[in-house]
């Protein structure tokens, strides 16, 4: 990692925001004391109580001791988590020009630049650029993650004045190569990245790389790769190329996938091929995204003698009848022109068949009309069983492969798709809560409650099914953790009783009870005083997912309640509520748009508490 500057110490999973309970800055022997946390420490041993105390951008003492020692800044963690910052090993972006909020949000803190074969460029600078001046303008600007940069072959190949139309090289061609990635690694990259199915990888013979590992390996550094090949006839093939690397150094598979490949035995057969190599003293590691779609430019469509530096006015020109053939065939085995999205405008949200179709083209012509350079997208290319398995095996690592920016759910939601399986497992199915889902069957369609539209005249008019229904009716490629979920009362009423009961039901023990005091403890700062989205909910903060009443009603017009009393409240006026106090719950499914205009949540709790009673 390049030194630059060190990101924000994360408070990762349940503390990441949360954590606001600050003493005034005074004269301290550290900058940040954080006491009485749940560390989680990442060397694999479990959680245990202590104070983590923070000098600069250092990590000073963990102790369990020294919660009274003195420091400018001190948050109480109260029990809840504290974990060192996520390293995500596959990361695109420009760090010193863009906003890396995105990975600071799923608590990451380091990224992995420089992949695929491009190494980490200045936006000032059209042309690639030597590590040692990329971080010389960083520390210079600052970023806001930690960076370990990786040198890139096809980076190095351009700054060795290799035209990308060179297949093989000669002895003086790889002796500047080597140069170049030796400086590089001399500045701090930690080795070399290869995207040997983009340009120029993809023209690269075996050895040309090879030379280059020889190289990382002196220097103790990785090689990561995309490699040749990651179709399910011919990964194999690719992993043995990375692992002849490995005799001389380590080495990495980037973004672990199979393209084609179908079932949880195909993820099985994969692990077993990589393990193998270990096995044979290959220090061969991976790392892998959990979603079903990849994310790439449409280059990758199209047959290597179309791509640059060839011209491709001319091969359209001279072959467009065979490259036309070669299209249609390759869309139609990545699963049809339905089966690729695109994320850059104009074109943005649409498929390659609706765009072709706005067009007024076939598919095939469209692609020839834009091009490779011609855009990107999201390829669903991926089986979710298998990949299930890849992403879900310990010796494989997390990865985005995202960005700032990229219309790809990974970018934001990698680390929390982490939790996905987990609440499945460990909540939905121990509570029994088995009609709770995004995707409802047909033959369960009947079941749907109705949605109706309320005018201001009180006429009620039912929305059609295919818009009330839509969300829940079509198998969507990413769907959103925090809402869309359709369910029935008994299973809503199941988790109510559960959190009422402190986090168990049945004799069985979903949440600790200290996670349920975190999830129902407001944790909205008092400073925040514009609270115009809450005029008549009462006086109330905010925990996890819940506006939690933290006063009694100040008049008649405030809904009426009691503080401790939790709830979340929704779109068709629904209504998710748990009174601690008096162990009540209750749940509304009123189907009403817009919002409780009747009052509803009003009367309800007016017919439990009584008529508004002025506090004495």
């Amino acid at each position: 990692m390049h030194p630059t500057r060190l990101g924000p110490i994360t408070l990762a999973a349940v503390a990441c925001v949360t954590l606001a309970s600050c003493v005034q800055p005074r004269a301290a022997d550290y900058d940040l004391l954080i006491r009485n946390a749940s560390v989680v420490d990442g060397t694999g041993a479990s959680a245990y109580r202590a104070n983590v105390l923070v000098k600069g951008d250092t990590i000073a003492v963990i102790d369990a001791q020294l919660s009274d020692a003195p420091a400018a800044r001190v948050i109480d963690a109260d029990g809840r988590t504290l974990a060192p910052g996520f390293i995500d090993m596959h990361t695109h972006g420009d760090a010193i020009e863009q906003s890396f909020e995105n990975f600071l949000a799923m608590g990451v803190t380091t990224v992995v630049l420089g992949q695929d074969g491009s190494s980490v460029e200045l936006a000032s600078t059209p042309a690639e650029v030597p590590f040692a001046q990329w971080a010389s303008a960083a520390d210079a600007s600052g970023v806001q993650v930690n960076v370990a940069a990786l040198s890139g072959h096809g980076s190095i190949r351009h700054l060795a004045q290799i035209p990308d139309s060179v297949r093989h090289l000669d002895a003086g061609q790889t002796t500047r190569m080597r140069e170049v990635l030796r400086a590089d690694l001399q500045a701090g990259t930690y080795g070399l990245s290869t995207g040997l199915e983009y340009v120029p990888g993809i023209y690269s013979e075996p050895e040309e790389v090879l030379a280059l590992a020889r190289e990382v390996g002196a220097a103790g550094g990785v090689v990561m790769s995309h490699m040749r090949s990651e179709n399910d006839d011919s990964i194999n093939r690719s992993i043995d190329e990375l692992a002849a690397q490995g005799a001389y150094a380590r080495v990495h598979i980037s973004h672990l996938k199979v393209v084609f490949g179908k079932g949880a035995e195909r993820g099985r057969q994969l692990l077993a091929v990589i393990d193998s190599k270990r096995q044979a003293g290959i220090d061969l590691t991976a790392d892998a995204y959990p979603y079903n779609a990849g994310y790439t430019g449409i280059a990758i469509l199209f047959p290597g003698w179309a791509l640059p530096p060839t011209d491709y006015k001319s091969i359209v020109a001279q072959r467009r009848t065979e490259l036309a053939d070669y299209l249609e065939k390759r869309m139609t085995r990545r699963g049809g022109p339905e089966a690729m999205l695109f994320g850059s405008e104009p074109y943005a949200g649409q498929t390659l068949a609706e765009a072709a179709r706005g067009a007024g083209k076939s598919y095939v012509d469209f692609l020839i009309d834009l091009g490779p350079g011609g855009g990107e997208g999201a390829h669903f290319t991926i089986d979710q069983a298998t990949q299930d398995v890849l992403f879900g095996d310990p010796s494989v690592a997390v990865s985005t492969d995202g960005s700032p920016g990229m219309r790809h759910p990974r970018s934001t939601g990698t680390y929390a798709k982490l939790f996905e399986r987990y609440v499945r497992e460990h909540v939905l199915d121990p509570l029994k809560m088995r009609e709770t889902r995004y995707f409802v069957p047909e033959s369960d369609r009947s079941r749907l409650a109705a949605t109706y539209d309320r005018s201001d005249a009180g006429v009620l008019t039912r929305q059609p099914d295919e818009r009330a229904f839509a969300f829940n009716t079509n198998h969507w490629a990413f769907t959103p953790g925090a809402y869309g979920l359709t369910s029935t009362l008994d299973d809503y009423l199941r988790f109510t009783r559960m959190l009422l009961n402190g986090g168990e039901l049945g004799g069985v023990r979903i949440l600790k009870r200290e996670t349920v005091r975190l999830m129902t403890t407001s944790h909205l700062a008092d400073s925040v005083t514009d609270r115009q989205w809450l005029p008549s909910k009462g006086r109330v903060g905010f925990g996890i997912d819940f506006a939690v009443r933290t006063r009694p009603p100040a008049d008649a017009k405030e809904n009426n309640g009691v503080v401790g009393e939790f709830f979340w409240d929704g779109a068709a006026s629904t209504l998710f509520w748990v009174d601690p106090v008096n162990e009540l719950t209750a749940v509304l499914f009123v189907q009403l748009l817009p919002f409780d205009r009747v009052g509803l949540h009003k009367g309800f709790r007016d017919a439990v508490y009584g008529p508004f009673a002025a506090p004495r």
